[in-house]
């Protein structure tokens, strides 16, 4: 390994530019008014800001800025390699983090009620956009002719929409060895229409909803604590091991575990292998479940 080569840190600066990008956008919101008031995530800000430098790269340059020497591990990934990585590993992680924040909210009749109805409307949104998906690429392929496309591709529609990046690419990947043409890329471009959709039409129902007076944006001015943050029993946020490493250690350490799961039933099903690490949030979530049930007991216990 040479150090002062470019694949030795192109990993390193791949996360710095996606995490500056985060930064420059958290910042223009904080000086621009109409930025703040206008409910756009700082993460889509940041994706707009490297989609503009990407393109003007690609017009001086000739290619995209990921696709760049600087941000090549030599023969191994390459700059998009890398970004599909992130992408596919932050969904399972990200899923396990969810999964193992705690809540105060007791689980009550009408709770119970709440989520079954919001459960019953994600996956019957899901069905109808899977449904209008598949229709129109069944049209393309049997009416049109549309050649690399298959009958199947337009469920990636509810993936793309409904899941996100991770599983847009995870099941365009796994539509590539049934003939699907460039079905990572065609996941990815669906998951990002439907992040443009609900980046452009969200905000802007929610900007419409705020004037009516439908949802109120509270801005606190007043200082916070740790106080504040912090419940009794609570890991402490500063100490000699403090609470950030020790929540990384416990998300990698259930998501190694989901991997090796994962690694021994394709072992033992190797057909199913692509939909097995396709579903590694699932697996992160399941395992995170009892871990959480084992790490919260204790706390419980002490504080009643």
């Amino acid at each position: 390994m040479v150090f002062s080569e470019f694949s030795a840190w192109s990993f390193i600066l791949i996360l710095a530019v996606l995490l500056v990008s985060l930064l420059i956008a958290e910042i223009l919101k904080h000086f621009i008014p109409f930025l703040r008031k206008s409910l756009i995530p700082g993460s889509v800000l940041g994706g707009i800001i490297l989609l503009i430098i990407s393109t003007i790269i690609y017009f001086t340059c000739g290619d995209y800025l990921f696709n760049l020497s600087l941000f090549n591990s030599g023969d191994t990934y390459s700059g998009m390699d890398v970004l599909e990585l992130i992408t596919y590993h932050c969904l399972g992680i990200g899923f396990i983090a969810m999964g193992m924040r705690g809540s105060k909210q007791k689980l009550t009749k009408q709770r119970t009620r709440d989520v079954f109805n919001a459960g019953v409307t994600t996956v019957n949104t899901y069905l109808l956009q899977a449904l209008v998906g598949i229709t129109v690429t069944i049209i393309a392929v049997q009416v049109f002719d549309v050649t690399g496309l298959i009958d199947a591709a337009g469920i990636l529609l509810c993936f793309g929409f409904g899941q996100g990046t991770g599983q847009a690419l995870n099941y365009g990947t796994i539509y590539e060895d049934y003939g699907l043409e460039g079905g990572a890329n065609f996941g990815l471009t669906i998951a990002a229409m439907g992040f443009l959709v609900a980046c452009i039409v969200g905000v802007i129902y929610l900007n419409v909803l705020k004037r009516r007076g439908v949802i109120k944006v509270v801005d606190k001015k007043e200082q916070n604590t740790l106080a504040d943050y912090e419940d009794e029993n609570e890991i402490p946020v500063v100490a000699s091991l403090d609470k950030f490493t020790i929540q990384v250690a416990i998300v990698l350490a259930i998501y190694a575990v989901s991997f090796f799961i994962m690694y021994g039933l394709a072992a033992l099903i190797p057909s199913l292998s692509s939909i097995l690490f396709g579903f590694n949030f699932l697996f992160g979530v399941l395992l995170t479940i009892p871990v959480k049930a084992v790490i919260l007991t204790p706390l419980s216990a002490k504080r009643s």
